[in-house]
C-alpha cells in the first residue's frame, strides 16, 4: 500500500450504512463519513490562535464595525464622547477627539439614528487610534 495515497471515503461505489450513517472504507478500515472533518478540526485547533481583531484591523475597520451597532454599546465602549450634537431629523452626531500638547490629531463622528443605531461614520486626522478603553 502507498503511504502516500490519498484516502477516499466510499470509492469506487463502496459505502455501508451503520445505522443510517454512511461509512466508508480507508485503509482497509470502516469509518463515519464525518471522520475527515473530525480530524481537520482537531488540526485546525492546534494551530496558534490570532491575535486579538485590535492588533490586526486598520482603523478604518475598527470604525466601521460599529455601523448598526446602539450608540449605548459604542459610548460603553469607547468612553463618553467629546461632543454630541442633535439633529433635526431626532437623531444626533457623536463626536471624539484625539489630542496631544494642545494638538488634534484626530476626530472620529458617529452619526446615530432616532432608534439609537449608528448609521455612518467619519474620520479625519494623522494619528486616529482606537481608545485604550475598548
Amino acid at each position: 500500500m502507498d503511504p502516500f495515497r490519498r484516502p477516499v471515503i466510499a470509492s469506487h461505489g463502496e459505502s455501508h450504512s451503520l445505522g443510517g450513517v454512511m461509512i466508508g472504507s480507508i485503509a482497509g478500515r470502516s469509518w463515519p463519513a464525518a471522520f475527515p472533518a473530525a480530524v481537520l478540526l482537531a488540526l485546525a485547533s492546534c494551530s496558534a490562535s490570532p491575535p486579538p481583531a485590535k492588533e490586526i484591523e486598520s482603523y478604518d475597520q475598527a470604525v466601521s464595525r460599529w455601523m448598526e451597532q446602539t450608540e449605548a454599546s459604542l459610548v460603553n465602549s469607547w468612553g463618553i464622547p467629546q461632543k454630541s450634537h442633535s439633529m433635526e431629523t431626532g437623531g444626533r452626531v457623536i463626536e471624539y477627539i484625539r489630542v496631544k500638547s494642545g494638538k488634534t490629531l484626530c476626530t472620529t463622528r458617529f452619526t446615530i439614528d432616532g432608534y439609537g443605531l449608528v448609521k455612518k461614520t467619519w474620520f479625519r486626522g494623522s494619528d486616529c487610534q482606537v481608545p485604550s478603553n475598548s
